[in-house]
């Protein structure tokens, strides 16, 4: 059986899985708890809306931290409008907020 690597930023995930970000639940409390029962996997922080990251909201502002014990920062971008998508991603990059972005096209926000 051939066992394939997910190796993201140099870093190599002993299990290929990602812990899928869910709105209202994926904080820093969960995904730290998440942790705890099952290390080595991918913790995505809860969905952030590329428009209200690119304005400066509040409330997204917040969801878009990590805690200090958090050594892989992945966080899910949704969004309809190509143009603030790509500014929110920019953005991430530019203040080094997230160590890996997963981008979701589905959600008509």
């Amino acid at each position: 059986m051939t066992r394939h690597r997910l190796v993201l930023r140099g870093r190599e995930f002993p299990i290929p899985v990602v812990l899928a970000p869910m709105a209202g639940v994926t904080n820093i409390p969960f995904r730290a708890q998440c942790r705890t029962f099952g290390p080595g996997l991918i913790y995505v922080s809860e969905m952030v809306m590329a428009t209200a990251l690119v304005h400066g909201n509040e409330k997204t502002q917040k969801m878009v931290a990590f805690g200090d014990d958090e050594d892989f920062r992945s966080l899910q971008i949704y969004g309809s409008d190509p143009e603030f998508v790509a500014r929110a991603v920019r953005q991430l990059c530019e203040q080094d907020i997230a160590d890996h972005i997963d981008m979701n096209f589905g959600c008509p926000a």
